[in-house]
């Protein structure tokens, strides 16, 4: 069947098929995200003039300029089309060429598709699924499943209770409960990337069973994945609507791949795969049962991420090669006199005088490092004026200028206004995630307890503000500054901060560069200052924030799981450590920031996160310092208050998506790339040196979701080896489980004698030190609690080390020493 376009008052605009064989909404999701009329019939979306039908598709703002070729697109399809007023709109028969149903040309019609493939009935009854799965799917594809608006059809809900119980947002029908959700449609694609499939949404679930073999037609383990996510969609739907669970889609993602891994091993049980590692990554089935090159145990071992590096540089022409001699594209940023200033002051307080060199730029190039080793950039002048680096272009905006400026050179675009450059709007062309984002400055005033009948005064160790004030924006102009790899925008707030907002070509993230201080003190006051980033997510008074980098504990605004909270400081009793980051999320959208040092934030509002960024108090707090918080440097007499200059970064994902940004650039955030210089002409360098180097197996690096922590040669030859899980369970769909380390590729070209565990701190062997472990007395029953899982102990065959989630293991390593090394050694100490 096919629409027959009429008046245009019967076919949704978006939602219904009717211009191609997939919605609108399908065709062209970014120009849906806009509309401001998304559930509107055609007739909706233009007018009848004298001229005859005219478009008119309305969007909530104006376009960006990678969004109007969209929009060319859109226009383009909609200009064949025009309304016809004196029909009505109706659905034709396609089965032959009189738009009119037969039973001749429906037989003629199913014959023709049975012929193309295998018939709808051969992707429900399988034999690979439990029966009562296989034919839950039969009932599935005829739609007799008591979804809400089949059960409102026969009187037995009411109509107020058609709302799918995952989103909450539309009816629930069959095709949207087990396609259309995005949550749902989320889980689907989980397994289309795991293959790099790209499909967009089907008109129903027969059609996507019905094609679903021949998109891996090879795979062994493809063929279980719609029966377990659709007795798993329906196993947790129920479990919404009759046990009052709440939905959670890191655990049906985990039930999900948990019951492929099952159903699987049950009729592959020739293959030597464990039920966690297919749980982890399903499509290892396929690596092992095809014979090709095996693949690592639990997920894709990747190249270290391409990274950015800045230096100082005073000469214009620049050129950059990489460490096989090949010229790569370099930025330079002019330096602003904000910074510049302020590494002269210190300079001049700690040196006694000036540098003696002022750089004029930032050198920006991409660098890509292999896994424990090095890589070398040579830095050079251009022996061709103008040929070496990308000079940034610069534009300056005065107050009323431009209503907004756009910037971004990859996916990710933020739109801020013109002066005094509030931002806008954030967002992130890859996975369509779009959100409205306003950033800004506050202070709190500290407390002055000195006349209270409890004296606590604000100060280094306690946090009382006594009121909070805005900081408002001072300028009259912003500095945007453009280039091929990097976009940054410069804002002087006021007197004493200055901001620079950085996004980077091949990053998904906002980089907030700052410099606040000297914070001003002559009206008496001390004052506490933070910034606040705004979104319209529906936090629901709970926020997250890390435990000293690990664990992400869950935080409620003025409540407290142990006891009954009395609020008596709404602000400082919500206020928590954070020395990785701090997220917020609601049932579509996660919002995480993360520090390059230790502050202290919360979420006071819903939607916001908040970050402390500098404080300067005049009072002590009677916790032994014995004096106020209010250090100063000083150039001969003049002493000013200190300066912090500092960085945070966010990104928005879809639910679900945001912890392994966090976890990923989290780790580079804390162990970032270790610089090393050398002044020498470059082709001799590269000649008589190893350019590039890398110390493990070539084909080898660690899995995504393991750090290493340490790796420190003793005195005794002995290898002290400290590895760490990065997630804790069910923070990700599928970085959350049991991973390995292979010991033998990690140390290539030795061989290992021995492997001894070692308690955290390595200063006793992890079975001794167990044996002398205390046991305590617990309240309940025995075994009450679920056992913590653990790796396994390492065997000394396979010499692979297992990580739990969040699991810190610590190793000595002993190697089998060549014998002509150690006879030459002993010579040489004798």
């Amino acid at each position: 069947m096919k629409f027959k376009i009429g008046r245009g008052d019967a076919i949704s605009f978006w939602h219904d098929s009717w211009l191609h064989d997939v919605p609108l909404k399908t065709k062209y999701p970014r120009m849906f995200v806009l509309a401001i009329n998304k559930n509107g019939k055609i007739e909706e979306f233009g007018s009848r003039g004298t001229t005859g039908w005219a478009w008119d598709v309305r969007m909530r703002r104006n376009l960006a300029d990678w969004e109007l070729d969209l929009w060319m697109g859109l226009m383009s399809d909609l200009s064949c089309v025009t309304l016809d007023f004196q029909e009505n709109d109706r659905l034709v028969w396609v089965g032959n060429g009189e738009g009119v149903y037969t039973t001749k040309s429906c037989r003629k019609l199913l014959s023709n598709s049975e012929s193309k493939g295998s018939s709808w009935k051969s992707c429900v009854w399988k034999g690979i699924a439990p029966p009562r799965v296989e034919f839950f799917m039969w009932q599935l594809t005829h739609e007799r499943i008591a979804v809400k608006v089949e059960l409102i059809k026969r009187g037995v809900l009411a109509d107020s209770e058609n709302l799918c119980p995952i989103c909450k947002l539309v009816p629930e029908t069959v095709k949207h409960l087990f396609i259309s959700c995005n949550a749902i449609w989320n889980l689907w694609n989980l397994f289309f990337r795991a293959w790099n499939l790209s499909v967009v949404l089907p008109n129903d679930l027969k059609s996507l069973l019905f094609s679903w073999d021949d998109f891996v037609p090879n795979s062994k383990i493809w063929r279980f994945i719609p029966g377990a996510i659709i007795w798993s969609v329906w196993k947790v739907r129920n479990s919404i609507v009759f046990e009052d669970e709440t939905f959670d889609y890191l655990q049906l993602s985990f039930l999900t791949r948990t019951r492929i891994a099952t159903w699987f091993l049950a009729k592959e049980s020739q293959l030597t795969l464990s039920k966690d590692s297919l749980t982890g990554d399903p499509s290892l089935a396929d690596s092992l049962s095809n014979h090709r090159k095996k693949k690592p145990i639990i997920n894709g071992w990747t190249p270290p991420p391409i990274g950015f590096y800045k230096m100082n540089v005073v000469n214009e022409d620049i050129v950059v090669h990489d460490s096989e001699g090949r010229k790569i594209e370099s930025q330079l940023v002019p330096i602003v006199d904000a910074y510049v200033d302020l590494r002269n002051y210190y300079a001049r307080a700690y040196l006694g005088s000036n540098p003696n060199a002022v750089p004029n730029f930032w050198l920006a190039f991409t660098v890509s490092v292999p896994a424990l080793g090095f890589s070398t950039y040579t830095v050079s002048t251009s022996k061709k004026p103008g040929a070496g680096s990308t000079r940034s272009s610069i534009y300056k905006f005065q107050m009323g200028e431009k209503p907004a400026i756009e910037v971004g050179e990859g996916d990710l675009k933020l739109t801020i206004s013109a002066p005094p450059g509030k931002m806008i709007n954030y967002v992130n062309k890859r996975n369509l995630v779009e959100e409205s984002v306003d950033q800004s400055f506050s202070f709190y005033t500290g407390y002055n307890g000195s006349n209270d009948k409890a004296p606590q005064n604000s100060g280094a160790y306690i946090f009382r503000p006594n009121g909070t004030y805005p900081i408002k924006s001072e300028q009259a102009s912003m500095t945007v500054i453009k280039g091929p790899l990097i976009h940054e925008v410069h804002q002087q707030i006021n007197t004493w901060i200055f901001q620079t907002t950085r996004l980077y070509k091949e990053k998904e993230h906002v980089e907030v560069e700052f410099i606040v201080g000297p914070v001003p003190i002559e009206d008496g006051f001390g004052k506490e200052v933070a910034t606040q980033i705004r979104t319209s997510l529906e936090s629901n008074k709970t926020f997250y924030t890390d435990s000293n980098g690990r664990d992400f504990i869950k935080r409620i605004r003025d409540f407290r799981t142990d006891w009954d909270l009395e609020v008596n400081q709404p602000v400082a009793g919500n206020y928590y450590p954070i020395t990785l980051g701090i997220y917020i999320q609601d049932k579509e959208k996660e919002f995480s920031v993360l520090v390059d040092r230790s502050l202290a934030g919360s979420s006071i509002v819903d939607g916001q996160i908040e970050l402390m960024l500098h404080r300067r108090l005049l009072l002590d707090d009677s916790r032994g310092v014995e004096e106020a918080l209010n250090e100063t440097v000083c150039v001969l007499d003049d002493c000013r208050g200190l300066a912090v200059q500092g960085k945070y970064y966010y990104r928005i994902d879809s639910l679900g998506e945001g912890a392994k940004w966090r976890r990923s650039f989290g780790q580079e955030i804390y162990s970032p790339l270790l610089l090393a210089f050398a002044e020498e002409d470059g082709d001799k360098w590269m000649s008589s040196h190893t350019p590039a180097f890398s110390g493990i197996d070539a084909s080898y690096s660690l899995p995504d979701n393991v750090a290493l922590i340490t790796l420190q040669e003793l005195e005794d030859g002995k290898v002290l080896l400290r590895l760490a899980h990065l997630y804790e369970i069910g923070e990700d769909s599928v970085l959350s489980v049991m991973t390995r380390v292979e010991l033998k590729k990690l140390f290539p070209g030795k061989k290992i004698a021995k492997v001894t565990e070692m308690s955290l701190s390595a200063n006793q062997e992890r079975e001794e030190m167990e044996k002398r472990r205390l046991v305590w007395e617990v309240e309940g029953e025995e075994n009450q609690n679920p056992k913590v899982v653990r790796g396994s102990q390492v065997d000394p065959k396979k010499l692979e080390v297992e990580l739990a989630p969040m699991e810190i293991r610590t190793f000595l390593i002993q190697f089998e020493v060549d014998l002509m090394t150690a006879a030459f050694k002993s010579t040489v100490d004798a």
